[in-house]
């Protein structure tokens, strides 16, 4: 039975996300002790500059009266990269949450990974997985995760920019993905300019280049399908629809 309680491949509307922090061990972390170690040990031979940081697993999430809710606990990043290897969804499950940043000409900001991160060369939304770190009362902010990920990636502040009222969240494969679309106020070129800068002067970034897509150009190499699957819906959807 999987942990996650709703179907995939559908945008979901939801007002309101709530997830809770356990304090237990993960099932998941427990059972394949082992094999977590074993790939950790053959990731960073690939890949040195990996980090076995800490960062969270899902238990179960769910959509309640509409709401989003969910449970997960605590676990190094080495868990999270073996159970991307098969993704069993009936013991663990993933969840990232994702600010989806348009300008004010209408393109979608999604960024390029650098070479040295789990995910080289590819193109998503700036982002990334839930830490401990983001849970106030054990109770994840998730618009904080949010905010802090673009920041951190682009230099760009989204804390005063206006947003849509509620979420949408979609299961994929890779995991399940939270967004909520935020309004800048500068056209594409000048976001692209700040950025570029940015990254310039970062001594180890961690994306490559930031990656503006338009109704007529919603594709690039390296563009994840389910990336793809939320600009399409964002090109067919009004701002707080």
């Amino acid at each position: 039975m999987s942990v996650i309680g709703f179907a995939a491949d559908r945008m979901l509307p939801t007002p309101a996300v709530t997830l809770r922090l356990v304090g237990a061990p993960h099932p998941y972390e427990l059972l394949h002790a082992a094999g977590i170690e074993a790939n950790w040990l053959a990731e960073v031979e690939r890949n040195p500059d990996l980090f076995d940081g800490r960062t969270v697993l899902f238990s179960q999430l769910a959509l309640r009266g509409g709401c989003l809710v969910g449970d997960c606990h605590e676990v190094r990043y080495a868990s999270l990269l073996h159970w991307r290897l098969t993704r069993h969804t009936d013991l663990a499950a993933h969840l990232f949450a994702m600010a989806l940043p348009v300008t004010a000409d209408g393109a979608v900001l999604t960024v390029r990974m650098a070479p040295w991160t789990a995910n080289a060369g590819q193109v998503y939304f700036a982002g990334g997985s839930l830490e401990p770190a983001d849970f106030v009362g054990g109770v994840a902010d998730i618009d904080a995760n949010m905010q802090r990920e673009v920041l951190e990636e682009t230099g760009l502040a989204l804390d005063g920019a206006p947003r849509d009222a509620g979420y949408r969240v979609l299961r994929t494969d890779s995991g399940v993905v939270v967004i909520r679309r935020y309004a800048l106020q500068q056209t594409a070129r000048e976001i692209e300019a700040r950025i570029r800068a940015f990254v310039a002067g970062e001594a180890r970034p961690e994306i490559v280049e930031p990656v503006l897509l338009t109704r007529t150009q919603p594709r690039v190499p390296g563009l994840l399908p389910w990336v793809g699957r939320i600009v399409d819906w964002h090109f067919a959807t009004p701002a707080g629809g």
